[in-house]
């Protein structure tokens, strides 16, 4: 991660001297004026770098992105405009900086669909429609510092087709309807997640009928109305989550095929007295075995009314209360019951096919 934002760093000062202001095409900045003739001819000119200058745009026309482009945005500068996607097929697109207002009601506010190598990075991109950023059948993605924005009708990063080496970093999700969704058919692989952060989003992750290969998620924050993740019909090879820590939002496994998934260090935190009994983590719908460490007396003993077969295999002093225990299950399910874990924090869990 710092290699990447030293060579981003550099990369763009030494082109800074070579790139064209949006002015110079003939934008005027004043929040009044329309700017989208001059937005067109900077991008027809086929400029390495172009820059946008403090001020507020108003682009009436979606944005076609070419490839070996790079836009350089005044961290305030903000541009209202109808949505941006990759010309096809589409190499090396950055943007940079900059607040992008989609008013575009029914496409993503930036489309990368067939584009590999793309960048968003210090941006703060709001959607009305039902996509903040789409990818589509790319290599080569990464999303680091920024902020996705949505009044409950999009998500924030939604992949489909075939994505791969896919890098989110230190990202901020609000009032999205999932911060990341797969939708379905969806084949990902080789994707690293750090530091997921949701203010008021309804979920965390959700994926449907997609397939995630080596993919890892870390530092899982924030506060979800629904849940925390959502994975449902799913084939999830080598998948791991560390670090949950969401306000109210609880996980979901239904009828996935598990080969190495595992969970570490679940805490759901809630706010209200009365919603203690929510659950953390419901699997169901899969012929699996459950291992799960971490679990309370009181977890452990509703667990076993429900599945009598369950297999405590452990018990350990729980830290830093020493006078607690603290158990390890193995718990076989098929798809006709469920494994709910109503209370508690889960130090590891790992989930494989029978």
């Amino acid at each position: 991660h710092r290699l990447y934002r030293n060579f981003v760093t550099r990369s763009m000062s030494e082109n800074l001297i070579f790139g064209k202001s949006v002015k110079q095409f003939g934008a005027v900045g004043d929040g009044k004026a329309d700017d989208t003739e001059a937005f067109e001819k900077a991008l027809e000119s086929k400029e390495n770098l172009l820059c946008v200058p403090y001020g507020t745009y108003k682009i009436s026309k979606p944005l076609a992105l070419h490839g070996n482009l790079k836009i350089s945005c005044h961290k305030r500068a903000r541009i209202d405009f109808v949505g941006a996607s990759a010309s096809v097929p589409s190499d090396n697109i950055t943007v940079c900086g900059g607040i992008w207002n989609s008013v575009n009601t029914q496409d993503c506010a930036f489309d990368f669909t067939d584009a590999s190598h793309v960048t968003l990075e210090h941006v703060t991109v709001n959607s009305v429609s039902d996509c903040v950023v789409g990818f589509c059948s790319g290599r080569h993605l990464v999303v680091v510092d920024s902020f996705l924005t949505s009044g409950r009708t999009a998500s924030g990063i939604v992949f489909g087709d075939k994505c791969g080496n896919i890098y989110l970093s230190n990202n901020k999700y609000s009032g999205c309807v999932a911060a990341i969704e797969f939708v379905p058919g969806a084949e990902i692989d080789n994707l690293v997640a750090v530091t997921l952060d949701s203010d008021d989003c309804e979920m965390l992750v959700a994926a449907n009928e997609s397939q995630l290969t080596d993919c890892r998620f870390s530092h899982l924050s924030g506060h979800v109305s629904a849940n925390a993740l959502k994975i449902s019909s799913c084939r999830l090879t080598e998948v791991c989550f560390s670090g949950v820590s969401v306000h109210d939002g609880y996980i979901r496994l239904d009828g996935n095929n598990y080969n190495n998934f595992n969970l570490r260090k679940l805490n759901r935190l809630s706010e209200l007295e009365a919603d203690t009994l929510k659950p953390s983590l419901e699997i169901s719908g899969s012929d699996c075995t459950v291992i799960c460490d971490g679990l309370s007396l009181d977890s452990m003993i509703l667990a076993k009314k429900s599945i009598p077969d369950i297999k405590m295999t452990a018990a350990r002093m729980a830290m830093p209360v020493p006078s607690v225990y603290s158990y390890t299950a193995e718990i076989p399910l098929n798809k006709n019951n469920s494994f709910t874990l109503p209370v508690g924090d889960i130090e590891l869990l790992e989930v494989s096919d029978n």
